[in-house]
């Protein structure tokens, strides 16, 4: 919820009425543009994107879109399309319309020139004649105060603002004196303020937990990585899987590759904890390289080692009809309580990976906002990747695509929080095996099954 309220990176212009009307628009990446001192004149720098849900082959099948046409060519050997006349035409070819997306304008400004004279009640001195220019943004960065979160917002720049930044630069010329609020060229000043493009921002959501997690240095990765760390470390002393009564499954190993459930539990889900923190996932679009899959492949197979493996073998010991005959004996409550857990966990996990699934295979592609299989649900998030290999967020997902992405997040969480929840419920009732108890019969054995005469001898 920071990220998505408090953070500059997350929190980007949607649409604008730069052009009298409310039109699409992105966050320019390319840093702040400097614009005349005419703010009427239209921002320059549209970019151009594909429409995937849009076949065509005039341009008039494309006017619903922003300075829409219908373009196409031959792919090159790079993987791009090189645009061709009347390609589209033929009915052998396949195209798409093409939509130019201008930019927001909340990185624009303007060069402001003024005279301390002209500003000032009261002004003496060769300073007082020199011309000051100062550079005016259409939408200044402001940081709130700690106790509202210590968040960086952008506002629409207003004349109180400019009044400060001037009073900062005469200050700096020693000339202390206050502002003339009188003075003629606030009205002129105003009039340009006045002109600057309204601005609704929308907020970029993750569509998992490692994803929001990502980000190199974050305040959040580097929680998770502890926290992660922590809970690891913590599973591995506890022993849990052979010391408590009810999770205890001594005698049933895995076919095939004679593993028990109890080393399963006893080492993947913390082995995947390790593997969820140390080793981060790369979002899909800055996934340009093999070591980008590589490093999201093996944080994939911690996921499955914390999450599947730990719901496969809860499930098994609740079905154990030793582990029930102990829980009936000692609180009934407890087997309905974990199976409720596991049953939730198992539904969310199932959710999320088919939300998850479906929002990588339906979408647009990052290149565009526009969705290929479902246009009506809304837009995607949309990516610009420049020739350093860093990627820019220039407009986040909207509408039902939003929501999907919401909905593959909080089924993660859930799950999560299910797990979590299983454990405290195990701790909660904490039936321990009885100290006199043979121990043998639940040692964890690698590789090897009850049958082994080498084990049972031992």
């Amino acid at each position: 919820m920071f990220r998505t309220q408090c953070s500059l990176d997350d929190r980007v212009g949607m649409y604008s009425t730069l052009s009298g009307e409310v039109e699409m628009c992105i966050e320019h990446y390319k840093g702040e543009d400097k614009m005349p001192s005419e703010l009427r004149h239209p921002i320059q720098g549209r970019m151009l994107v594909n429409v995937p849900s849009a076949p065509c082959q005039q341009d008039e099948a494309c006017s619903a879109y922003q300075m829409g046409f219908c373009g196409g060519g031959p792919q090159t050997s790079s993987g791009k399309l090189l645009r061709v006349p009347d390609y589209c035409s033929s009915s052998q070819h396949y195209c798409t319309c093409m939509a130019a997306i201008q930019p927001c304008g909340t990185k624009g400004y303007f060069t402001f020139g003024f005279k301390p004279k002209e500003v000032l009640s009261r002004c003496e001195g060769d300073d007082c004649e020199e011309t000051i220019s100062i550079e005016i943004p259409y939408w200044p960065v402001m940081r709130m105060g700690l106790l509202s979160g210590g968040c960086q917002q952008v506002q629409k720049c207003t004349l109180e603002n400019v009044q400060i930044w001037i009073e900062h630069e005469c200050e700096e010329r020693n000339l202390f004196s206050p502002l003339d609020p009188s003075a003629t060229i606030w009205r002129e000043l105003q009039h340009e303020l006045d002109v600057i493009p309204d601005v609704s921002f929308g907020f970029f959501w993750p569509s998992t937990i490692s994803e929001s997690v990502s980000r190199t240095g974050s305040a959040a990765k580097t929680l998770f990585f502890g926290f992660m760390l922590c809970a690891s470390l913590c599973l591995l002393a506890s022993g849990y899987t052979t010391q408590m009564k009810t999770v205890d499954l001594p005698s049933l190993v895995i076919p095939i590759i004679g593993v028990e459930f109890n080393t399963m539990r006893s080492w993947f889900p913390p082995i995947g904890l390790i593997l969820l923190s140390a080793v981060p996932m790369v979002p899909a679009s800055q996934m340009h390289d093999f070591p980008g899959v590589l490093l999201t492949s093996v944080h994939l197979v911690g996921a499955q080692f914390c999450f599947v493996v730990y719901l496969v073998c809860e499930g098994m010991a609740l079905i154990d009809r030793e582990n029930a005959r102990e829980m009936r004996e000692n609180n009934r409550s407890e087997w309905c309580v974990r199976f409720g857990l596991f049953l939730t966990g198992s539904i969310a996990m199932l959710l999320f990976v088919n939300s998850w699934a479906f929002l990588a295979v339906f979408g647009g592609g990052e290149t565009t906002p526009y969705l290929g299989t479902f246009p009506d649900w809304g837009y995607s998030d949309f990516y610009k990747t420049i020739h350093t290999g860093e990627t820019f967020l220039l407009r986040p997902a909207e509408g039902t695509w939003q929501t999907l992405k919401m909905i593959s997040y909080a089924a993660e969480l859930i799950v999560s929080l299910s797990i979590l929840s299983s454990m405290l419920m195990i701790w909660f009732f904490n039936h321990r095996l009885p100290v006199d108890k043979p121990q043998l019969h639940a040692r964890t054995v690698m590789c090897r099954g009850k049958s082994d005469p080498e084990y049972q001898d031992s």
